[in-house]
């Protein structure tokens, strides 16, 4: 692969950045494409060993979005608050030099944390990108489906104890797909941004085939690659409900102890023996019980239908609407 346009002066590299969102197989992309790094690399695709954390692995590139969010250290993730100003500030020039030694290379970054940038991060990010032609790919998923899989993330990984309707209390609007894209295209434009959608997607020719496909891979070449490895996969309904139960019961008895006596919540982690022994447990002692219940997706239809019909009439063609629809 090559970047020469035909009159042979040097036309822009190509530069695809995934910014999510949340719960649409990033992780898996994330992962498959560190895995087969070599292998696109040979074809013609940087997926850069800078703006990852290198001390506790995760393939995608999340220090780049910690860079330039300038958010409290308290409000980031738990693995992202030993991050300090001096190695945020540094990654995106090690980012740049890693780039510069590949100058025939295309490149993929991938990091669901950047899409949540404000404009002014945005005009940062898009000023490190001047010299290359980008694409930013947003994965986005049936909202119902999104918010019941954020919530059995956050239920499952941080020891959160409300009920399906007091997170989306919390989240429903602010949190609405349409908010960050215009961001974005405000940003890049709307021509830069590349919409897929993830209930289409899984329904025709799979996620990693879907991505492979926007980097115009061969498909010879992609069938060579692990293309089903999923990660991050979120717990049942069963077992959400009796985690949360659970951490409810050592919420209240942390109440009653010193801080330095306090028992720490039940994380879901699913190749862990003590998850596939809390899964099999809940298989059997919560019956008939939902994490969404019907007054919660009417709810959450009222507020967030209208907002997709704005999506649609901007971004995504209105035969897509079904695969919006919940």
């Amino acid at each position: 692969m090559t970047n020469q346009s035909t009159n042979g002066n040097q036309k822009k590299r190509r530069l695809i950045l995934h910014i999510g969102t949340h719960k649409t197989g990033t992780t898996t992309i994330q992962h498959l494409c560190w895995r087969n790094r070599a292998e696109l690399l040979n074809n013609g695709w940087l997926y850069p060993f800078n703006g990852r954390p290198k001390y506790d692995f995760r393939p995608g590139h999340h220090l780049l979005s910690f860079a330039v969010l300038q958010k409290p250290i308290e409000q980031r993730p738990n693995w992202a608050q030993k991050i300090t100003s001096i190695n945020v500030n540094e990654e995106w020039s090690k980012l740049m030099e890693e780039l510069s030694t590949y100058p025939d290379k295309n490149v993929i970054l991938s990091s669901e944390a950047i899409g949540s940038c404000n404009k002014e991060s945005i005009k940062l990010i898009k000023d490190y990108m001047r010299d290359f032609d980008v694409t930013i790919v947003i994965y986005l998923r049936n909202q119902l489906d999104f918010l019941l899989s954020s919530y059995k993330q956050r239920v499952k990984k941080s020891g959160y104890i409300q009920n399906f309707n007091e997170f989306i209390k919390e989240r429903i609007k602010s949190k609405h797909h349409l908010k960050m894209i215009d961001r974005w295209a405000a940003i890049f434009g709307k021509e830069c941004i590349n919409i897929r959608l993830y209930d289409k997607v899984i329904a025709s020719s799979g996620l990693m085939q879907d991505f492979f496909n926007i980097m115009e891979l061969s498909g010879s070449i992609i069938q060579g690659m692990p293309l089903n490895d999923r990660q991050n996969v979120s717990p049942n309904d069963n077992t959400t409900i009796l985690i949360r139960k659970l951490n409810t019961i050592i919420n209240k008895i942390n109440t009653m102890l010193a801080p330095r006596f306090e028992l720490r919540p039940i994380r879901h982690r699913p190749n862990e023996k003590l998850s596939q022994y809390l899964t099999s447990i809940a298989n059997i002692v919560i019956l008939n019980q939902q994490v969404v219940s019907e007054t919660d997706i009417d709810e959450l239809r009222n507020a967030l239908l209208p907002l997709d019909d704005k999506l649609l009439t901007q971004y995504i063609s209105i035969d897509d609407l079904e695969y919006l629809k919940f």
